[in-house]
């Protein structure tokens, strides 16, 4: 009796001498009558079950990454900032874009399990306050630009030079960046109620 390596061996062998058109039991050319010999066909029924096998096996292996991913990317938890925090943070010393406030934030944060600040986030929060709206510009995107209620905070632009030309770039003074820290848990619970 073969053993499973010599089964393996031998479904491999005529597997290579079929996909060469040799009858792999006469070694003659193969013809239609080769698939109609049984040893040939019991070859295919067993290469056929394992084959079903491996299938399975790679299944329950790919399922098993699976659930160890998703495992792995363990659910961050949401932003927040302790007071202690809130003490540490350490402004930029002029005017600074709200994605250069986001990172002075964040930089304070040693819990690499909570979701980080976003610029998006401020943003989100100073729009609905109506300092920022939003304006289509001539490539069709829309950017945020200060209202004009934006200027009693110290909430600026200036224009900025992309690959399709001028755009207005919100920048936040040392005043706008004290008034946004101010209104952090504000802006926390915005996120909250998005998420």
């Amino acid at each position: 009796m073969l053993t499973e390596k010599e089964l393996w061996q031998r479904a491999k062998l005529y597997m290579f001498q079929m996909s060469r058109g040799i009858d792999p039991i006469t070694q003659q050319p193969a013809d239609e009558n080769t698939l109609k010999n049984e040893r040939i066909r019991k070859c295919f029924t067993y290469v056929c079950a394992a084959l079903d096998k491996l299938i399975e096996t790679a299944e329950k292996e790919e399922s098993r990454r699976d659930r160890t991913k998703t495992s792995e990317r363990k659910k961050k938890s949401p932003f927040y900032l302790t007071e202690e925090e809130q003490n540490r943070i350490v402004l930029p010393q002029e005017d600074c874009l709200v994605s250069e406030l986001a990172k002075a934030i964040n930089d304070v944060i040693e819990d690499s399990d909570r979701k980080k600040l976003l610029a998006k986030n401020i943003n989100d929060w100073l729009e609905k306050q109506g300092y920022l709206t939003k304006e289509t510009d001539a490539q069709g995107k829309q950017r945020r630009i200060p209202t004009p209620k934006a200027a009693e905070i110290g909430l600026t632009s200036k224009i900025g030079v992309g690959a399709y030309g001028e755009y207005k770039i919100v920048m936040l003074s040392e005043q706008a960046q004290r008034f946004v820290l101010e209104h952090i848990q504000e802006i926390i619970d915005l996120i909250g109620k998005e998420d």
